[in-house]
C-alpha cells in the first residue's frame, strides 16, 4: 500500500508540545523552536500513520529557517566574524529541516528539500507522487515549514 504522509508545522501561537517526549534534551537545546516543532510534527504524523520509518523525506520551504540567517547577518554587522554562532551557521541552510528529521529517525533513504519560493511544497508533493508512481518508495514523509519574516512580507 502506498502512502503519502503530509504535515504542516504547528502554528506559532498556542502551547508547544512536550519536546522532551520526542527529542533528547541535549539535542533539543541546540535546535530552534521552529526546528523542534517540525521534528515533533513529523514524528506525530508518522505515529498517526503507523509508519516507523519512511522510505523518503521531502521538505518544501520558501525561506528555510531564515531566523538563523538573520541572526548571522546581525552578528556580522555588530561583532564581525568573531561573534557568529556555530549553531546558527549549521541551521541556516534550507535543508536543515529534512536532514534533521532524517538524522533523528535514522532514515538513510531519499531526502530532498525544495526551496523554490511559493512552489516549494508543490514541488515536494510532485516528487513524492513520482517516487510512489515509479515504485521506488512505499512511504514518503512530505513536510513544510514557513513563517512570516521581514523578508517574506511583500
Amino acid at each position: 500500500m502506498r502512502q503519502v504522509i503530509t504535515l504542516a508545522t504547528v502554528q506559532l501561537s498556542g502551547p508547544d508540545p512536550d519536546f522532551k517526549q520526542y527529542i533528547p534534551p541535549m539535542q533539543a537545546r541546540r535546535m530552534s523552536t521552529a526546528l523542534k516543532r517540525v521534528l515533533v510534527c513529523a514524528r506525530q504524523a508518522l505515529d498517526q500513520a503507523g509508519v516507523s520509518m519512511p522510505d523518503a523525506i521531502l521538505c518544501g520551504t520558501r525561506l528555510g529557517l531564515m531566523d538563523h540567517t538573520n541572526r548571522i547577518l546581525d552578528s556580522l554587522k555588530e561583532n564581525g566574524e568573531e561573534g557568529i554562532s556555530p549553531t546558527d551557521f549549521m541551521q541556516c541552510t534550507h535543508n536543515t529541516m529534512a536532514s534533521t528529521i532524517a538524522i533523528q529517525l535514522g532514515c538513510h533513504g531519499y531526502n530532498c528539500t525544495y526551496s523554490q519560493s511559493e512552489r516549494s511544497l508543490e514541488n515536494a508533493l510532485l516528487d513524492a507522487k513520482l517516487l510512489l508512481e515509479e515504485g521506488s518508495c512505499q512511504t514518503v514523509l512530505v513536510c513544510t515549514e514557513d513563517y512570516a519574516t521581514v523578508l517574506s512580507i511583500k
